[in-house]
């Protein structure tokens, strides 16, 4: 089981997690004057929603060639690897670095976190050093990204449909294609959601 603070960093249960969503996507609603749909306009909400600056970089300039994303905590400032050839991936990696700018953001100036040794650029938040508890920090934000990407509600409304119309399978992708996601984010999220068959929700 997870534990519930990271260092003073809540780790937010589902329903919380659920509910932080749904406000984004109404605030993005105030602010645009449409509500969201698929696929979710993350860069809207991350750019002129937030305000947080996207900035492309190209490997092995500032961060290694193994790096995606970043988000360094001192800048308010997301960092996205150019070389990323996948729309799906780009997206959530995006989203996944919005999560820690929203859920981990606010922490850094309280110290709650403590930052890789030799990371000039302090952009790779840990637990006190420890690996593993840094991975649920990761974690966090992966789930972050996978209910902005494909909120509950929306989802479950739209691929019950497709699965009615096409069957399970072409009902996946087509809906994976719809968010522009991955297939196998979709797949894991869908999955949790109980929408695919012999899957328990997680």
């Amino acid at each position: 089981m997870a534990p519930d603070f990271l260092v003073g960093v809540e780790f937010l249960p589902e329903a919380r997690l659920e509910r932080r969503v749904a406000d984004l996507l109404a605030r993005y609603h105030r602010c645009q004057g449409a509500p969201c749909g698929f696929p979710i306009p993350v860069d809207e909400m991350v750019e002129i929603v937030e305000g947080v600056p996207v900035v492309s970089f190209s490997p092995p300039d500032r961060f290694g060639n193994d790096v995606l994303g970043a988000y360094v905590f001192p800048e308010k400032t997301i960092y996205i690897n150019d070389q990323i050839n996948h729309e799906g991936r780009r997206r959530f990696t995006l989203a996944h670095e919005y999560g820690h700018h929203l859920l981990h953001g606010p922490f850094y100036g309280q110290l709650a976190l403590d930052f890789c040794p030799g990371a000039a650029n302090q952009h790779t938040a840990v637990w006190r050093g420890v690996v593993d508890k840094y991975d649920q920090v990761e974690a966090q934000a992966n789930k972050f990204a996978a209910h902005l990407l494909m909120p509950s509600d929306l989802t479950t409304r739209e691929f019950r449909h497709l699965a009615s119309q096409l069957g399970i399978e072409v009902a996946l992708h087509t809906f994976a294609d719809l968010a522009k996601v991955s297939r196998a984010a979709a797949r894991i999220r869908l999955g949790q959601l109980s929408l695919l068959p012999s899957t328990k929700k997680v």
